[in-house]
């Protein structure tokens, strides 16, 4: 994995085929053919000489994540693909088509360490930090599958992305370099169950990302019983750490709030809310809780989820309805585990 050209930037492929004793350009085509034209094989690299493609053959890896299985919701066309990235690693990134403009929900981690309780992933435990290049590979790979360039990127997959800081910024780097694909930072979306040193590290990288925190519930006591990251990072810090970055960053701050019946769904629970997030610039996307098999949690009914939205526009916070795609293919929300099971 160390040898993959995907996690590598522009500068460190330069620097490797210089010391080769190759012309310092040649990185740039080979960028170009990585990220524009989605090469996965030297072979493809038509204007690069024998002698650099087979030093890059020998040495490095160009192929994508395999696909071992693929689903299509017969309801909205959204598109879940199972992954093999090495031998002992699966993953999901999901496809969304949301009227001919597509977006790719990305994994950071096979599993995840959070344990939130009602996430499908975090029942899988944290396995491990995935490489910059199985990013980026999973970017390609989607981009390739939707049959158009994408429109948005939204790190909500597997895995929490500001517990793998290191490859999840890295993989933004290449991603929006304007010499390789140039995909644009404001199309990238990070969400956070609120790691506040992630967050202020998103800051001091000068990234222009815009930034998305589950909520999940407003209540502390509550939330720490769900959220168990909010004993060691208070939502109250989380949201004052979020309002710097969107700040300096000049990016939208969206706030992921999931509803689930007799839990948080209540016109308390929405004055709760409001107390909290009054006075910050964002929106709040509620998000009907989508069933996971063996969580005791079910949705909330359509009737409290819109008195609840009514509330909040009372007190002119911007509050959406987030129409969840891939539910029937177990794609939505909260839902993605890698499982090999039936279509």
């Amino acid at each position: 994995m160390s040898n993959d050209i995907k996690s590598m930037t522009l500068q460190e492929i330069q620097d490797v085929i210089k010391s080769a004793g190759f012309e310092k350009y040649r990185a740039q085509q080979v960028y170009e053919w990585v990220y524009k034209k989605k090469a996965q094989h030297t072979d493809d690299f038509k204007n690069i000489p024998l002698k650099v493609r087979e030093y890059l053959e020998a040495n490095y890896d160009f192929f994508l994540p395999e696909i071992l299985k693929m689903q299509e919701s017969e309801i909205d066309g959204t598109k879940k693909l199972l992954l093999q990235l090495d031998e002992d690693t699966k993953i999901e990134t999901v496809i969304l088509n949301d009227e001919g403009r597509y977006t790719a929900c990305i994994s950071s981690q096979a599993g995840c360490g959070c344990g939130c309780a009602f996430c499908a992933t975090g029942t899988l435990g944290l396995k491990r930090d995935l490489t910059a290049g199985e990013i980026t590979g999973q970017f390609l790979r989607d981009e390739i599958e939707a049959g158009q360039p994408l429109d948005n990127v939204v790190f909500m997959g597997m895995g929490e992305p500001l517990l793998n800081t290191d490859n999840v910024f890295k993989a933004i780097k290449i991603l929006s370099d304007p010499h390789g694909r140039g995909f644009s930072q404001k199309r990238i979306t990070v969400s956070t169950v609120g790691i506040i040193p992630g967050i202020d590290a998103l800051a001091e990288e000068g990234f222009k990302v815009n930034l998305a925190v589950s909520l999940i519930t407003a209540d502390p006591a509550e939330r720490a019983k769900i959220v168990p990251m909010e004993k060691k990072y208070p939502i109250k810090d989380v949201i004052k750490a979020a309002k710097k970055y969107a700040m300096k960053a000049e990016s939208r701050l969206t706030f992921e709030y999931v509803l689930m019946e007799g839990v948080n769904d209540s016109p308390e629970d929405a004055e709760i809310l409001v107390e909290l997030i009054r006075g910050t610039e964002c929106r709040v996307n509620l998000i009907p809780y989508n069933k996971v098999s063996g969580k005791k949690f079910a949705s909330g009914r359509r009737e409290k989820v819109l008195n609840f939205q009514r509330i909040l526009k009372e007190y002119r916070i911007n509050a959406l309805i987030r129409k969840e795609k891939g539910a029937d293919i177990d794609a939505a929300c909260g839902q993605l585990a890698a499982k090999e099971g039936k279509k």
